[in-house]
């Protein structure tokens, strides 16, 4: 849109079908005649000072997004505008007028806006969700604490009864000189119950402590860590004729109690689930993984990580139990079938 205002009242002596249709005025309401009393509803805006200082300094005067109040077509509108205003000179310099040159932008600004309004709307929620989330693990971790504690209490507590009734037990079984098939057969069951609940309570005492230390990272040998657990494993491994293979494995930033479980309860589960007659054979292999291929929820891509194998020729599990198996105290197998709580 372009117009040329002549004098100091700028007076409209050309305008484009551009610029007519953006003021919202029929031509005969604005040509010819001063910009304000043509557009009076522009004026008290700043243009009369504009446009004034361009006429008598003949400097240029420039503005995007100008928001403008206009009565467009008799409907009231606010109009963004990027626009120019150049002193229009004659051959000697002297300035006669004002050329204005305009575009509406009133589109693009009001989507604009309406992106911030929806940005900042979301950006709200959000910050709400955020809010809620944090006070929200701010309980689940008092509760997980509260929880760690119960059953470190709990299964500590327990053990020392547990005990006794099995200890208990096997003494009146000894003291009763002669006892009935269906006499054994209880005492048998009581023995078994006891030594169940002991291993139950131990198992939940070593998962509460190994909750509670989920910090202690510090550097791990795991040939340590696998040399330590075949010695606790000997007896076991010298009555199933298991060979355990493994070549150099790496040195990481770990728990040292959880690697110790961990290796510890993956080679004798593959002791355990052995195929009947068929000697266990375990391997434990390492591989540094390239940087950033790590996929996990925590990784970072400028950490080294290692991919550890555990693999044996045990009786295996279907696919469809894989997740099943790493909760807690679940097993896939009758408790008379292997031994453990899962």
């Amino acid at each position: 849109a372009m117009c040329l205002l002549v004098g100091p009242d700028h007076v409209v002596e050309v305008a484009n079908e551009f610029m007519i249709n953006l003021w919202g005025k029929a031509a005969e309401q604005v040509m010819h005649k001063p910009m304000f009393e043509g557009l009076p509803d522009s004026t008290e805006q700043g243009f009369e000072k504009m446009l004034g200082d361009v006429y008598t300094t003949g400097f240029s005067f420039s503005a995007n997004e100008m928001p403008v109040s206009l009565i467009r077509f008799g409907v009231p509108e606010v109009v963004y505008q990027n626009f120019v205003y150049e002193p229009y000179k004659d051959a000697n310099g002297t300035v006669l007028g004002v050329l204005a040159i305009s575009i509406d932008v009133t589109q693009q600004v009001l989507a604009r806006h309406k992106i911030e309004e929806v940005v900042k709307q979301r950006t709200e929620e959000l910050r709400e969700a955020n809010a809620g989330l944090a006070e929200a693990n701010i309980s689940l971790n008092h509760n997980n604490k509260q929880l760690e504690q119960f059953a470190y209490i709990v299964s500590h507590d327990l053990q020392e009864p547990v005990r006794k009734i099995s200890i208990f037990t096997k003494m009146l079984e000894q003291d009763l000189q002669s006892l009935s098939e269906k006499q054994r057969k209880y005492f048998d069951r009581i023995n078994t119950a006891s030594e169940r609940m002991g291993n139950l309570i131990r198992d939940v005492l070593r998962y509460s402590v190994l909750s509670k230390n989920n910090e202690l990272f510090e550097t791990v040998d795991l040939n340590t860590v696998a040399n330590d657990i075949l010695s606790d494993l000997e007896l076991i491994i010298e009555q199933t004729g298991a060979s355990v293979h493994f070549d150099e494995l790496p040195k990481i930033e770990a728990i040292p109690l959880q690697m110790s479980q961990l290796f510890l309860n993956l080679i004798s589960n593959s002791l355990k689930y052995s195929s009947e007659g068929v000697t266990p054979e375990i391997s434990i292999t390492s591989q540094l993984l390239p940087k950033g291929s790590a996929t996990f929820l925590s990784s970072d891509s400028e950490t080294d990580y290692y991919k550890m194998v555990f693999t044996d020729n045990g009786i295996g599990f279907d696919e469809e139990y894989a997740e099943k198996i790493f909760d807690i105290f679940q097993r896939l197998h009758n408790k008379n079938e292997y031994s453990g709580t899962g």
